[in-house]
């Protein structure tokens, strides 16, 4: 079964279940039952987790040489803030 399909059935299940379990804490426990529901149900989600987390190994670490940044060139040379800007026709440029 795919992980999409056994969302969708969990997905039914809790909400098939949500309201039986729900009802009958609430009838013992008055409102604090929906409390321990949820906390309850958390519980359940963090043991299955811890429990899914023991049975899958962790991947290799693999070791790679750092490679520090690099500073990327500049596309055209530096001028100074004085020089005006020169056209790119020769034509158009200004006479001297």
């Amino acid at each position: 079964m795919s992980a999409g399909g056994r969302l969708i059935l969990v997905s039914g299940l809790g909400s098939v279940l949500r309201p039986l379990v729900g009802t009958r804490l609430m009838a013992s426990f008055d409102i604090n039952g929906v409390f321990y529901f949820m906390a309850a149900a958390a519980l359940a989600l963090a043991l299955v987790a811890w429990f899914g987390s023991l049975r899958t190994a962790s991947p290799l670490h693999q070791e790679r040489p750092f490679l520090p940044p690099q500073a990327s060139l500049l596309a055209h040379a530096a001028r100074s803030c004085s020089e005006e800007p020169s056209s790119a026709y020769p034509s158009e440029a200004a006479p001297a």
